[in-house]
Parts: C-alpha cells; structure tokens; sequence
C-alpha cells in the first residue's frame, strides 16, 4: 500500500514537471503572465490531489472495515486461567454472551472489547476482570479471577453455590442431579439474592458459613459424613446442626465465631466429634439418634418420632468423656 502511495505521488510530480515545461515554452521568457500560470497549475494539481483524497480514503475506509468485520459466533473466548473445576457448558454460555455482546463488531473497533469485558463482570463469576485482549482476528484472549464456588444454599427446592463470602453465583440444581461436592446449607431465612455476585444476606447463613470453615479440614467432614448445615432453629433458638449422610442430627449450637457463655467452645465440640469419629470410624458414633454436643455432657437425644427421654450417651470412651468437660 505504501509502496504504490509513492508510485502515485511520483506520477504526479511527473505531470506537475511536465506541464510546467509545457506552459514555460508558450509564454515569454521573464512574463509576469508566465509566473501567474504556473502558479495556477500548482494550485489545480494539489487541489485535485486533495480532492482525490478526500473522496478516496473513506471509501478505502469502509472497505477494509467491511472486509475486517466477521461473525461474533466465529470469535473463540478463551479464558487463559480458567479453573479445573468450571463446567465446559459454564465456559460456554460465557463464551455465548461475549458473542452477543460484540455484536456487529469490528476487529478494528476497541468498543468491542469493552462490551466483553463489562459482560464478563456483571456475570457474577469473576472477582475481577483483569484484561480482554484480541490476539488474533479470530480470537479474544481474558485473563480474569474467578470466583471459587464454597458452598450451596437450598432455596426453594434449588441448591444455589455461593463463594466463601457468601456470594451467590450463577449456578444452581434441581432435582436429583449430580452435585458438586461441597458443605449444603439448609433452613436460610432470608431469600436469594436477586442479582448474581450480590452477597446473600442473613445472620444464620453466616453462623453456618463460619462452621463450615471451621470443620472442612476434619476428615469426616471432608469425606462426605456430614451431608448438609441445617440453620431452621437458628432464627429461634440461635441453634445450627450437622445432618449426616444417614440422617443422623448432631445439634452443634450457635455460631462458632460467637460463643455462647453457656456452651462449650469450639474447640472442645471438635474433640468430641473427633473422638467419635476415632472410636466407630463415624461421626455420629452410628447411633442414629440427635446427639447434642452444646454443652459438657454429650448426650443423645430421641430421634423425632421417639417419646423416649434425653439420656447421656452411653458406653462413652474416656476420651470422649475428657474432651467433652
């Protein structure tokens, strides 16, 4: 392009000379009449090189804006930190509201790629947005934070993730599906955000988002044993429980970065559960009854539909018995 843009200013220079050499010939040597005319064909040459320009470029222009602008469907999203877990069909209906976004784009526009990035953070999947690049005519390159799902909350029969803040996510269950394996919280009081990335709200949410990072290094927590985080009695009765995987209750009490005056700390809770979990390799000593750890005599509790009397827990090893006073 450069090189025939030179091609062409020499051609006109050309028949600028020439037409000098022409006129020079027909009027006399030293004639003011003669300065006068090649100054008027000066003037018409670089005027109708200006002239050509300004018709020309912007057809030009539009041309290679044309040619430059291709289907939004045919970019490729990818994210250059995207984590492990994130399902493919997540990434995917990233990708497809990136496409929509940019619709009618141009890989010679920048607007383009600002509505990718404002899209990509109202999502609510991302921490931040750190950068949205194109590396090629095909491609868009994001480097983002995501947000790392750290439990769900059941919502009107919907298991939702939230991150360790409680953020909501987008992302939910419904029916018997397959679940990640993460800390379910049940009972919540307060209703789901109606944003994604807006924190969820409600004091007994966080009690169980507290004691959820206090037992997710226990082993029997990890491996599945306890199932969910009830929250029902905490609006009444300031009360969270474990449910495990057989329906077993153990009512932990009140939110462990708050402690009750009237309950054992936290860490003496753990030692009790740890010592169960030692004794029978379960948790909730495969009882199958409440077991109630709030205060210093672990006891058992009737099942709901038992009119049997609270009893302390029998056959308890010594060392259940030191950690629970």
């Amino acid at each position: 392009m450069a090189r025939s843009s030179k091609q062409s200013r020499s051609r006109v220079a050309s028949g600028l000379a020439t037409a000098s050499a022409a006129l020079a010939a027909l009027v006399p040597s030293g004639s003011a009449v003669k300065a006068i005319a090649l100054t008027a064909v000066w003037c018409a040459a670089v005027g109708g090189v200006v002239y050509g320009a300004s018709r020309g470029l912007p057809k030009l222009r539009a041309y290679a804006e044309s040619k430059a602008t291709i289907d939004p469907t045919g970019v490729r999203i990818s994210f250059s930190h995207a984590p492990a877990w994130m399902p493919a069909e997540t990434l995917q209906s990233l990708a497809d509201a990136s496409h929509q976004a940019m619709a009618n784009a141009s890989p010679l526009e920048t607007e383009a790629l600002q509505r990718v990035h404002q899209e990509l953070l109202a999502s609510g999947w991302f921490t931040r947005v750190e950068q949205v690049r194109r590396v090629a005519t095909d491609e868009i390159s994001v480097t983002a934070e995501f947000r790392t799902p750290y439990a769900m909350v059941r919502w009107n029969d919907e298991d939702h993730l939230i991150d360790q803040q409680g953020r909501r996510l987008p992302l939910s269950y419904t029916g018997e599906g397959a679940r990640p394996r993460l800390p379910l919280i049940l009972g919540v009081s307060m209703p789901k955000p109606a944003e994604t990335g807006v924190i969820w709200l409600g004091s007994d949410l966080r009690a169980a988002l507290n004691l959820t990072s206090l037992l997710r290094d226990r082993i029997w927590f990890a491996n599945g044993q306890v199932k969910a985080i009830d929250t029902a009695r905490y609006a009444s009765e300031g009360i969270v429980e474990l449910v495990t995987d057989r329906d077993t209750r153990i009512v932990w009490g009140g939110d462990p970065s708050d402690r009750s005056l009237g309950e054992m700390p936290a860490d003496r809770k753990l030692a009790a559960l740890d010592a169960m979990y030692q004794v029978s390799k379960r948790v909730d000593n495969g009882s199958g009854r409440t077991i109630d750890i709030r205060f210093d005599v672990v006891t058992l509790a009737p099942a709901p539909d038992s009119s049997s009397s609270a009893a302390e827990m029998p056959d308890v090893p010594s060392s259940l018995t030191a950690a629970a006073h």
